[in-house]
């Protein structure tokens, strides 16, 4: 039985995976609470603060390790980074959320 997987190790080794997907004009602002790792992507423009919210609640059946979480996570922003257009706030004030 593997023992469930630490979020602060995996906050550990997301860091600099974000400093890798580095822009000038977006945040990422990663996060552990409530068994759940969350980063919040933001930029603003002249219209809005725009963004969304990539979050990850792994379950011990994944026996997925730090690693392999952290680079989920960045392959998701990478990928939302990539469309160039990041959305605003929707109709009831929240980001869009993703969950890895």
């Amino acid at each position: 039985m593997t023992a469930p997987l630490n979020l602060q190790d995996a906050l550990a080794a997301l860091t600099p995976a974000l400093g890798e997907l580095h822009r000038d004009d977006v945040t990422m602002t990663p996060s552990t609470r409530e068994g759940e790792l969350r980063v919040e992507v933001r930029s603003t423009d002249v219209d809005a603060l725009r963004g969304f919210d990539v979050v990850a609640m792994p379950l011990p059946t994944e026996h997925k390790t730090p690693d392999e979480l952290a680079r989920n996570i960045t392959e998701v922003i990478h990928r939302e980074l990539m469309y160039g257009q990041l959305a605003a706030k929707d109709e009831d004030g929240e980001f869009k959320r993703i969950v890895v």
